[in-house]
């Protein structure tokens, strides 16, 4: 936008062509549902597939997702940086330093997979908790299913089936939640949706 500030612009990306607008057309295509980000994604990550559900959610006509992250996230971001903060410095000590919390000398990091485990487990303090967010076997398979469900995008993809079943398979440890449900449908007055944890937490 540096030679041309108010002209769209379009370019390759990783799994479509994609058209950058002007920030001078955002109150303009605002309301416009052809334009609709979260209607491109469930299209783009096809939603409708096994495997594949998360990308529906922002799609199903409820808006919680939207709800949760410009409403509830930022109405209560007072009661959850301190355990974002403290739950970040915990697990970089883990990651960067040694078991005493030294750091170590100078070495070779995996750096992409750090910040993949940083993500899931601060992500996991938040919606659920402090249990859960350090439980090595949830971890892995949330981290599993980020870089399965980005990788197997059938648009990337000359069958569209030929790597379903390698998505599907984190589902499979679903019964991780299995306890956390049961114990918080049984909690008088919770309410089962991330807005109610939030107010809850």
């Amino acid at each position: 936008f540096t030679a041309y500030p108010e002209k769209p612009i379009r370019f390759i990306g990783e799994v479509a062509e994609i058209t950058v607008l002007p920030p001078s057309f955002a109150q303009e295509i605002r309301n416009d549902n052809r334009l609709s980000f979260t209607n491109w994604t469930f299209k783009m990550f096809h939603g409708h597939l096994s495997g594949f559900e998360p990308f529906k959610v922002a799609t199903d006509g409820h808006d919680l997702v939207q709800t949760v992250a410009t409403k509830d996230l930022t109405k209560h971001l007072n009661t959850i940086t301190e355990p974002l903060a403290e739950e970040t410095d915990l697990t970089l000590k883990e990651l960067f330093t040694d078991s005493t919390g030294n750091p170590i000398d100078w070495h070779s990091i995996p750096m992409k997979d750090m910040i993949l485990h940083l993500i899931a487990r601060i992500s996991s303090r938040v919606f659920l908790g402090t249990e859960l967010c350090r439980d090595e076997t949830w971890l892995r398979v949330t981290q599993n299913y980020t870089v399965l469900a980005f990788g197997n995008n059938p648009k990337r993809l000359s069958s569209p089936h030929t790597n379903m079943a390698r998505c599907s398979c984190p589902l499979r440890d679903r019964s991780l939640c299995s306890p956390y449900r049961t114990r918080n449908r049984s909690t008088p007055g919770y309410t089962f949706i991330a807005k109610g944890w939030l107010a809850r937490h």
